[in-house]
């Protein structure tokens, strides 16, 4: 049998517990409600663009504004994750609203090393490994810890090339999702003229930009407007589909340990494996992925 390593874990009452709760509340509530609300926004630019004109460039901005909600919720949520101070937990810093966290987190994404992502995905915590807080019976060997070490990195990997995708949408959109979020700001295009080198008229939807001494325009999004529209819908789905990962990685961390009524915990016997991986079938070399199937009990898609 191997030992388990001491593992000093904060008050379930203050910490544990109410992080467990936020966790389990962005899963049940809170991504079916995005996934809802890009579903309706989407649907409603198709009913608009068979008008054209100024409503179905509104109905774009709005399809943006809730694309982009998704994008900034997960900026939001992997950056209190990673940057929450010492003592405090993640779902306070996450409230602790600062208008510069997203772009801070996106603008910084190129300086993070892997181990940043391993710590956001809970493969770390800290800087004590997952694998180490528990018992496995026969103990882990070097090849086993070399397979787990492969596909924690490629699942470091693959989630840094999605938020890196997604920080560049964000740059890109960001201004047309705070029209949408901060007053619907959006210039009709019968009373503004988007132009280039002061005198050539170009299509395309203008935002006015916020914290500016004065009216100064946004605006690149050209006709036609529904390949935006797919583009940027299928963008706040990838940005669902990481905001999932990230929640599912730590309702599972929370469900390897047992509460009890009067606050103290320990942790159950592994029945299962405490990791979620999610990574591309070619950044891991088949052995490795044999090795965790036979070794792990896990069914790779």
């Amino acid at each position: 049998m191997s030992t388990q390593a001491e593992v000093t874990m904060p008050d379930p009452q203050t910490f544990l517990l109410p992080s467990r709760a936020y966790v389990l509340s962005m899963r049940d509530q809170n991504v079916p409600m995005r996934e809802a609300a890009l579903a309706d926004a989407l649907e409603h630019f198709g009913e608009c663009a068979a008008e054209g004109g100024y409503v179905e460039q509104l109905a774009l901005v709005a399809l943006i504004g809730e694309a982009l909600q998704i994008v900034e919720d997960l900026g939001a949520l992997a950056s209190s994750l990673l940057k929450a101070p010492a003592g405090t937990a993640f779902f306070a810093a996450l409230t602790n609203y600062n208008r510069r966290t997203v772009n801070n987190f996106y603008a910084g994404l190129h300086k993070r090393p892997d181990d940043d992502f391993l710590r956001l995905l809970g493969f770390r915590l800290g800087e004590q490994r997952l694998e180490d807080a528990f018992v496995f019976d026969p103990p882990l060997n070097d090849n086993d810890l070399a397979a787990l070490d492969e596909a924690h990195i490629a699942t470091a990997r693959l989630v840094r090339r999605h938020l890196t995708t997604l920080a560049a949408e964000w740059e890109r959109y960001r201004r047309f999702h705070h029209a949408f979020k901060h007053g619907f700001l959006v210039a009709n295009p019968e009373d503004v003229e988007l132009v280039e080198n002061r005198s050539e008229r170009i299509d395309g939807i203008v935002v006015w930009r916020r914290f500016r001494p004065g009216a100064e325009g946004f605006g690149q999004i050209e006709p036609p407007y529904a390949e935006t529209a797919d583009y940027v819908a299928r963008r706040g789905r990838l940005a669902l589909d990481v905001v999932r990962y990230l929640v599912d990685t730590r309702v599972n961390v929370f469900e390897l340990a047992d509460f009890r009524a009067d606050g103290t915990w320990t942790l159950k016997p592994m029945r299962q494996t405490p990791w979620l991986w999610w990574f591309d079938k070619n950044d891991v070399a088949e052995t490795t992925l044999t090795h965790l199937s036979k070794r792990f009990g896990v069914a790779f898609d």
